[in-house]
Order: C-alpha cells, then structure tokens, then sequence
C-alpha cells in the first residue's frame, strides 16, 4: 500500500487519496511521523476534509501518548505482580524520592521539575504511586 500509494503521490503530488492512503498504512505500522506528515500534506490539500483531519489529530494524540509512557519508563510490558519494596533504587538516580512512601506537595513540585529536564522517574516510585492510586480506587468502590 505504502509503494503503490507512494507511487501515485509522484505522479500527481496533489493526490489526496495518495497520502490519505500511505498515510493511513504508515498509522497501521506505528510509523507516526511519517503518518502525520502524509495526513498534513492531505490536510494541507484539502483543508475541509474531515477524515484527513481527523487522522491527524489521531496521529497527534499517538505521538503525546508514545512520547507520555517514554517519560514515565514504560518501556516494556509490566509484569502482574511487583512489590516495590524489593526494587533497588540506584546510587546513581538524582530524581525526586517519595517521603516514607507517600506522595507529598514536595514530591510533586520535584518530579513536575524532574520531567521538565526530560528525565525518568525511578520505577520503584511509580509502582508505589500506582499501589496508592489503586488503593484509592478500591476504598470508592
């Protein structure tokens, strides 16, 4: 799809169907900056095209999701069950640390202050945030 699409945008760069199509096949594969640039061009082409526009705000919203588990170190799939306690924090890691277990004011203001320089929580604190928030959700049950 992406060949033949990418076949037909070179011989009419005002196709519409061309990018809509690669663009859409790029979405499929994951390839999202290169989906957003075919589905900008489409956009670019016909500005009142719904579905083009569409697509790319779908594109927009994958890319903040992808670029949101980054930050926060989902980079693998977790497993089922994982105690905190037993997660080794290094000597190395220089980010925000929860006080005796809990989330506080300060944690916060340091961990918004730790994302803003792009760097990770550590992954033993998010696991213990995601302990509390669950907790949390039991009780409202």
């Amino acid at each position: 799809a992406i060949i033949d699409a990418t076949e037909a945008i070179t011989l009419d760069p005002t196709y519409i169907k061309g990018y809509y199509r690669r663009g859409t096949a790029y979405l499929a594969l994951h390839k999202l900056k290169q989906a957003k640039a075919d589905f900008r061009e489409a956009v670019k082409i016909e500005p009142g095209n719904k579905e083009a526009r569409t697509k790319l705000n779908d594109c927009d919203k994958a890319i903040k999701k992808d670029k949101f588990e980054q930050a926060i170190g989902m980079d693998h799939t977790p497993p089922s069950q994982v105690d905190p306690d037993t997660i080794q924090v290094e000597a190395s890691y220089t980010g925000p640390r929860l006080e005796e277990g809990q989330v506080t004011a300060k944690f916060m203001e340091d961990l918004l202050e730790h994302y803003k320089n792009e760097k990770k929580l550590h992954i033993k604190f998010a696991w213990q945030i995601l302990y509390q928030v669950r907790e949390i959700l039991k009780k409202e049950e």
